[in-house]
């Protein structure tokens, strides 16, 4: 009787964890930030880096299927983007917001170091202020439009 009951409150707690309602662990996109990204063309700079001079001439194109390409006036390189929230593990998805970047095909070694999930810090229509926090030095990225 006692393996009933125990089975039942197991069935019960796994019932409402999670409902159609609230899906678990899912990501929460950003169509309205998403598109401003994709108005443009973009700029960066590495804050507190000696390596700001060497991304000078870079300049990102963020694209609507979430593609972009970053250009240095001879080459492009291709990689994905995304920006989203985590709703399964923030305790606040609204202030929460990432932007994803993964190269996808072979970049410089410099390049590739940006593909990161940065934490989204202020945003504006022309200016994007970003932190990755996976770093024994945090690195501040920020994004100007051209």
């Amino acid at each position: 009787m006692k393996n009933i009951i125990r089975l039942l409150c197991i069935l019960f707690l796994f019932n409402v964890s999670c409902t159609k309602k609230t899906q678990c662990h899912s990501f929460i996109t950003y169509p309205k930030l998403t598109k401003n990204f994709t108005m443009g063309v973009w700029h960066f700079e590495i804050i507190d880096s000696k390596l700001h001079d060497d991304y000078t001439n870079y300049t990102f194109h963020f694209n609507k299927d979430l593609s972009f390409t970053v250009d240095d006036n001879e080459k492009s390189y291709k990689g994905k983007w995304n920006v989203i929230s985590d709703n399964g593990t923030d305790d606040s998805p609204a202030t929460d917001i990432d932007l994803d970047l993964l190269f996808t095909a072979y970049a410089p070694h410099k390049l590739e170091q940006l593909g990161h999930n940065y934490h989204i810090l202020n945003r504006t229509k022309e200016k994007i202020e970003l932190i990755n926090e996976d770093t024994d030095h945090p690195e501040r990225l920020i994004l100007f439009r051209v």
